[in-house]
Parts: C-alpha cells; sequence; structure tokens
C-alpha cells in the first residue's frame, strides 16, 4: 500500500510529495518481534528495487525500544545490518530512581541499567547516535524537571 501510490492511497501518502519514508516500529517492545522486522525490512526493499520506486534510496527505519533485550545476539545483527539507515532510541524516564518506578521486572526489579548499557554500547561501540523517549504520566508528572535533568545528564 504504501509504494502504490493509486488513488486508494494518496489520501495518506503521496510518494511524488514526499521525499523519502520513515518506517517506525514502536509500542510495547519491537524487538519481541527482531525477525518480522527484518523480513519486513527486506520486502520492503525488494518491492522498491523491483518498481524502482523513487524512495529506494531515501528510507529509514526508526525504533524505539527499552532496551531489555538490546544485547540478544539478534538484536545485536539487526542493528549491525541497518545501522546506515537506522533512527533508534531506548526509552529512559529520567533518572534512575525515576526509570525504575515505571519499568521493573516481574521480578520487582528496575531495567534502568539495562537500558542505560544498551545506550553507551550503542553510542560508544557501534558508533550510533541515540535519541531518547520519555513517558510522563500522572503519577510522575511532579518530577518532570527532575526527569529531564536526569535524562540530560
Amino acid at each position: 500500500m504504501l509504494l502504490a501510490n493509486d488513488e486508494n492511497t494518496q489520501q495518506y501518502i503521496d510518494t511524488r510529495a514526499c521525499d523519502a519514508i520513515v518506517i517506525e516500529f514502536i509500542g510495547g517492545e519491537p524487538f519481541l518481534e527482531v525477525d518480522l522486522i527484518d523480513q519486513i525490512m527486506e520486502y520492503f526493499i525488494k518491492r522498491m528495487i523491483e518498481t524502482d520506486h523513487p524512495w529506494q534510496y531515501n528510507w529509514r527505519i526508526s525504533i524505539s525500544s527499552n532496551g531489555v533485550l538490546y544485547f540478544d545476539p539478534k538484536v545485536q545483527a539487526f542493528l549491525k545490518k541497518w545501522m546506515d539507515h537506522l533512527s533508534f532510541n531506548i526509552s529512559i524516564d529520567g533518572n534512575k530512581q525515576l526509570h525504575d518506578t515505571c519499568r521493573i521486572f516481574p521480578d520487582g526489579s528496575g531495567s534502568y541499567d539495562k537500558a542505560m548499557a544498551g545506550v553507551r554500547h550503542y553510542i560508544d561501540e557501534l558508533g550510533g547516535i541515540m535519541g531518547s523517549k520519555m513517558t510522563l504520566a500522572p503519577a510522575n508528572v511532579a518530577y518532570t524537571f527532575d526527569a529531564v535533568k536526569g535524562l540530560i545528564d
């Protein structure tokens, strides 16, 4: 549908009016389906080449992750494979205390240290540029200043 550029799709996206496309995987944890995401991107690129689509040279993958599966070998292979076309971020909800109150494992422990290890590895070892997202909820909105400061630090 994204590549069709016909009367059914032009109300949503017009490839003549868009120089590039970003395919974004968010929500829950995208890396739970890293193999499927890889297959989707392989198929999408194959179809762009087959149709000589103008986006075949102008596309990006955007992924927002909680960082928990970052060090999984399949995720590492995916990141390395798509690095040149990847916009990637790990959500960090401010400082350790704030993050670990919202993002916890089933045993009750927080995920901040694991997420930050992924951030550092992506930047230091893979040479990536890291963005981030922060989730604010009614229970932690009063700590927005501290959260933003912690994220910047």
